[in-house]
């Protein structure tokens, strides 16, 4: 009995033994399998991070070839939008400076030129006005100059400023005669209103009026006309008188017993007694 169990117990121990060494046969294939897998799995997730990697690198390549493109594009319009004349390269530069300098001579030449002949020009006009003044009256009132045309005769004081369009604002005419006398001035013939102003010697205003236009009416005589007008007397008896554009003693505030400052002498020296 005991031999028996023996035996059993040899057989069991034979029979677990093979049991074992056929499980261990069986999982030595499925362990190669899993470690086929997973080295598979391994490649397979090595390749894909090296193809991120790649396609990282080549997108960063061209964002920065972007970047220098773009770099290239704004330098290239810096220089288009540049002035004439700015340097570019060493090599690229001298014909533009050469140009932006020729223009800049020939501007400065042009101007030069036109300096030169508006100087001449403003020269020949302010001699000619110098010239065409030799024979006016100058005189200062209220702070201005006039240039006044001279009635030394008798023809030009009975003349007078008759039949003018206008009167310059800074122009007019000065009367002057021999001796002192009561005078009296009409409007004959005149078209524009005009100031006038009787002068002591020493150029002080004595009175003065602003004379208004009195017009000849139609087929109306010389005789009819003469009564008709208008006389505007001097205060007292004096030899200058001067006649401006009408307005100008207000303008300037200049009121009886201002004085009006001029070489006035030469003109009575000079006036024609025959009146």
């Amino acid at each position: 009995m005991a031999d028996e169990q023996r035996e059993m117990s040899k057989a069991g121990e034979r029979g677990c033994g093979r049991c074992g060494g056929a499980l261990v046969n069986a999982l030595i294939p499925l362990a190669l399998l899993v470690a086929v897998i997973v080295a598979s799995i391994a490649l397979t997730q090595g390749g894909n991070d090296a193809g991120d990697d790649e396609r990282r690198a080549a997108g960063g390549d061209e964002v920065q070839a972007d970047e220098v493109q773009a770099g290239a594009e704004d330098a290239a319009a810096e220089r288009a939008d540049g002035p004439i004349g700015e340097e570019e390269d060493p090599g690229g530069g001298g014909e533009a400076d050469a140009v932006g300098e020729r223009s800049e001579r020939g501007e400065g030449e042009d101007a030069a030129a036109d300096g030169e002949a508006s100087g001449f020009g403003a020269g020949d006009d302010a001699a000619a006005e110098r010239a065409d003044r030799a024979d006016l009256f100058e005189l200062r009132m209220g702070g201005e100059t006039f240039y006044l045309e001279k009635a030394l005769d008798q023809e030009t004081r009975v003349r007078g400023l008759s039949f003018r369009e206008s009167i310059a604002r800074d122009g007019g005419m000065i009367f002057a005669f021999p001796s002192p006398q009561p005078l009296a001035f009409v409007m004959r013939d005149c078209r524009v209103p005009i100031d006038i102003g009787f002068l002591a010697d020493d150029g002080t205003i004595l009175n003065m009026y602003t004379m208004r236009v009195q017009p000849r009416r139609e087929g109306e005589s010389d005789a009819a006309y003469e009564r008709r007008l208008v006389r505007y007397p001097s205060a007292r008896a004096c030899r200058l008188v001067v006649e401006f554009q009408a307005g100008t003693f207000a303008r300037l505030g200049v009121r009886t017993g201002d004085r009006i400052e001029g070489d006035f002498f030469p003109l009575i020296l000079n006036a024609d007694p025959n009146f």
